[in-house]
């Protein structure tokens, strides 16, 4: 357009030919052109829009095309049980690709197994182990299984009880050339069998008056045992100068409370007055 003179109006026009924007007597520059911009809503009448510039009695159009465009969005969900044992065949885990309009995505994934030892300073360390699974190929979903004895091979000389373990999927999609990461957690414990006394450590006693001892037998992450068969906990009762008193072999129950009631007699008295109870699984 010529530096002299000036435009009177421009316009853009929706598809429905409504006036979305107007700029009134917009200044040039000395080359004659102007620049503009307007942002679009989030909602727009989709289809042929139209820019019109006015100038006196001389008016251009531009047509373009306006459509709504979603970005396919799909995620990586990495999943795991929150706890394993160290005698468990191996550590296993899920993973589920799909697109947010539940459709599932094709193609490859790479899991990176990292292990660190539980503490304080875990994080300053490097860590302990890193052990890589490929899956060529998934549909959606697939699995990786690593066995526990592939892990402590991996961590040899320290225990993997005392582990925390990430697992971090990588998953490449075949039709958007694209990648997206997902991650899980778990924790490892050992499989022993932790026995403690309920109640406080300290508790009073008379002769001839009974006394009854609570004991519980857990795991290591708190739960209950699940299978107790015929197992049984050995309780000992000493006297304060080291003397054993009792010993007794204590089943243990269903809900893995152990309830144990003695009577101490007068000579147990006079010739300690100090108990002190220990029990072993």
């Amino acid at each position: 357009m010529p530096w002299y003179g000036s435009l009177v109006s421009i316009d853009v026009l929706d598809a429905s030919r409504n006036v979305f924007k107007r700029w009134l007597n917009p200044m040039t520059n000395i080359g004659g052109i102007i620049e503009l911009d307007f942002p679009l809503a989030d909602q727009v009448n989709e289809g042929e829009w139209t820019i019109r510039a006015q100038h006196e009695k001389y008016t251009s159009e531009k047509n373009f095309t306006v459509v709504e465009y979603w970005a396919p969005l799909w995620d990586v969900n990495v999943t795991m049980l929150p706890r394993f044992t160290d005698d468990a065949f191996a550590l296993t885990g899920l993973l589920q690709v799909n697109y947010t309009s539940g459709k599932y995505v094709r193609g490859n994934a790479t899991v990176l197994i990292e292990l660190r030892e539980r503490g304080p300073d875990m994080w300053a360390k490097p860590p302990a182990a890193l052990l890589t699974k490929n899956i060529v190929w998934l549909d959606g979903l697939a699995d990786f299984l690593v066995p526990m004895e592939e892990l402590r091979q991996a961590v040899p000389g320290a225990s993997l009880a005392n582990m925390d373990v990430w697992a971090n999927a990588s998953v490449y999609n075949w039709f958007e050339r694209d990648t997206h990461n997902g991650w899980a957690f778990t924790q490892i414990f050992s499989a022993k069998a932790n026995i403690k006394f309920l109640g406080g450590t300290v508790r009073t006693y008379k002769p001839k008056m009974y006394f009854t001892a609570y004991m519980v037998v857990y795991t290591a992450d708190g739960r209950q045992l699940l299978f107790v068969a015929n197992h049984k906990v050995e309780l000992m009762v000493y006297c304060d100068d080291g003397a054993v008193l009792l010993k007794k072999f204590l089943p243990i129950s269903d809900d893995s409370v152990i309830q144990y009631t003695f009577r101490p007699s007068d000579t147990t008295l006079y010739s300690c007055t100090t108990l002190r109870l220990q029990v072993s699984c």
